[in-house]
């Protein structure tokens, strides 16, 4: 988890090849200590690095390792809220319309969750 907190710090001060190296010794520790949910947060959070930094195709990769290691509704709510912002703004170029249209759903799904 001290590995997941340094990324965030990273990913505010836009220090993203910092923070994906916590988050991928994130990934890799609580994968060695079978702890799904932490693994499945830490891909969740690489996606939201990634998706900052506009590589939405590899932030998209990370939220689906990320759904299967996911159990509860309130981590399934955080992912489908993920989804729906990563789609969100994979929308501001010319399919708009149609990523938004997906976004609505998966915050839809997310607040379903909740």
């Amino acid at each position: 988890m001290d590995d997941q907190a340094l990324a965030a710090i990273f990913k505010e001060r836009k220090q993203f090849a910092e923070a994906l190296r916590a988050l991928d010794t994130c990934i890799t520790e609580s994968r060695d200590a079978k702890d799904q949910i932490l693994e499945g947060y830490c891909h969740m959070s690489a996606g939201a690095v990634l998706d900052e930094l506009g590589y939405f195709e590899g932030a998209g990769e990370e939220l689906a390792r990320a759904e299967p290691l996911l159990k509860t509704d309130r981590d399934l709510a955080s992912l489908a809220i993920g989804r729906g912002s990563l789609k969100q703004r994979y929308g501001l170029g010319p399919l708009s319309q149609s990523y938004n249209a997906l976004a609505v759903l998966d915050f839809k799904r997310g607040s379903e969750y909740a």
